[in-house]
């Protein structure tokens, strides 16, 4: 929870109460965000709605890093090998049983923010490039679509060519190599995405399961 008691610690105890009923993760949601210019408010609106279309898992939207976890949660947590670790997308990862809860988040009690919109950028990139490769797969298909289109152009201005007298001496030859190369570029950008993304995931090293309990061993 931030120090500035944005997040109330009035709070706290309702968290606890869903921890005694059996959950792991308690994420507070904030149903206010009191105190935070319109720029603040729409651009956090837009990033969860954004991040959870392109994550691969449910990213719980509206809720910062105030929550309780349990201590097995905090271990796993620190055992993962990430060293950018985005533990709004994380915690959801691992599983376990969560719940939320919801609160007034108002205005700080004094001081000023400390996190810049650089920082904030920064941490919205993390976030959505640690657990999507969507913005890759999209790449794949726009080029297979470009190249779909530049395939149609290869073959009107062919038929211009030779069944029409609308084109200057040389034009649909230079026509031609540039949507023929331009298609291939794509395609290939778009096939070494969808490589670069299996080594992004091999790379984070993640667990392929979390192990929930042990027995017999």
């Amino acid at each position: 929870m931030d120090a500035d008691l944005q997040d109330p610690p009035e709070v706290i105890p309702k968290m606890i109460e869903k921890w005694v009923e059996g959950f792991d993760v308690v994420y507070a949601v904030r149903s206010k965000r009191e105190g935070e210019s319109w720029f603040k408010k729409y651009t956090a609106y837009s990033f969860y709605r954004i991040q959870r279309f392109l994550s691969d898992i449910e990213i719980p939207a509206d809720t910062g890093d105030f929550r309780l976890i349990s201590r097995r949660i905090a271990d796993l947590l620190v055992s993962l090998p990430e060293k950018d670790k985005f533990f709004r997308g994380l915690i959801p990862w691992l599983g376990f049983k969560q719940a939320s809860i919801t609160y007034d988040r108002h205005e700080r009690f004094a001081g000023t923010t400390k996190y810049t919109l650089s920082q904030m950028t920064k941490l919205g990139m993390s976030g959505l490039l640690s657990f999507s490769i969507k913005p890759l797969t999209f790449f794949t298909t726009i080029g297979a679509t470009i190249s779909l289109l530049s395939f149609i152009g290869i073959i009107h201005t062919l038929w211009a060519k030779f069944f029409t007298d609308a084109l200057v001496d040389g034009w649909a030859t230079l026509m031609i190599t540039i949507l023929f190369i331009g298609g291939v570029q794509l395609i290939a950008v778009g096939v070494l995405g969808e490589y670069l993304g299996r080594v992004f995931a091999e790379v984070k090293d993640r667990p392929k399961y979390i192990i929930d309990e042990k027995i017999g061993f």
